[in-house]
């Protein structure tokens, strides 16, 4: 018999970078304070309506 000679296959796969680089996001929020309004300087006026308030009325 003649000589056995064999085949070999490798396959190979590079790792590519999807990404990179990190990306960072930087946020800045800038807020002026600008003092507060009192209208009428505090007073809250309230109406004068029918009054809610309720006797019981019973006995024993």
């Amino acid at each position: 018999m003649g000589a056995v000679v064999g085949a070999v296959t490798v396959t190979a796969k590079v790792a590519v970078a999807v990404f990179p680089r990190l990306s960072e996001a930087v946020q800045v929020t800038v807020v002026d304070p600008i003092g507060n309004n009192d209208p009428d300087a505090g007073e809250q006026l309230t109406g004068t309506g029918p009054s809610t308030e309720s006797t019981a009325v019973g006995g024993r």
